[in-house]
């Protein structure tokens, strides 16, 4: 799948359409209330700094999900230093969380890392969003540490 193109995916529940596409500059704002709600550990401020960072520096591997012209879900990958693809962050609008959205924006990235030859990923969760840990699991992630902030 070209990164590029969005994706119009269908709901579980078959009432609307989902669509995934490479998120774009209007869209920060947006993406950044959301990572705030889903990372409550972290200052706005500072959500706001890496998500823009990671936008202008990998825009391949920033996503988003739409549905009815409205960001419900945005994922964010970036490249640490040896090369590994990392999720840097996923959100999905807590009213719209169990339609396997995160699962979609997750396979979305992963393909963008798989695209360009990287093959090997990692993420961190932090406690307070352990509910996602199946939901990484089921993608081959392996548990290594357990933290918390």
């Amino acid at each position: 799948m070209d990164k590029s193109n969005p994706e119009v995916l269908n709901t579980p529940r078959g009432f609307f359409k989902l669509m995934i596409r490479s998120m774009i500059r209007t869209d920060l704002e947006t993406v950044v209330d959301l990572y705030t709600c889903a990372n409550p550990f972290a200052q706005k401020r500072e959500i706001a700094e890496w998500t823009t960072e990671w936008f202008s520096k990998l825009p391949d591997y920033q996503f988003v999900c739409i549905e009815a012209n409205r960001i419900v879900g945005a994922i964010s990958g970036k490249l640490n230093r040896t090369g590994i693809g990392v999720v840097n962050d996923v959100a999905v609008l807590p009213e719209h969380r169990g339609r396997n959205i995160g699962s979609k924006l997750l396979k979305r990235l992963l393909s963008a890392f798989e695209q360009d030859g990287i093959k090997k990923q990692e993420l961190m969760v932090f406690w307070p969003n352990a509910a996602a840990v199946p939901l990484y699991y089921r993608f081959g992630f392996k548990l290594k540490r357990v933290g918390h902030t």
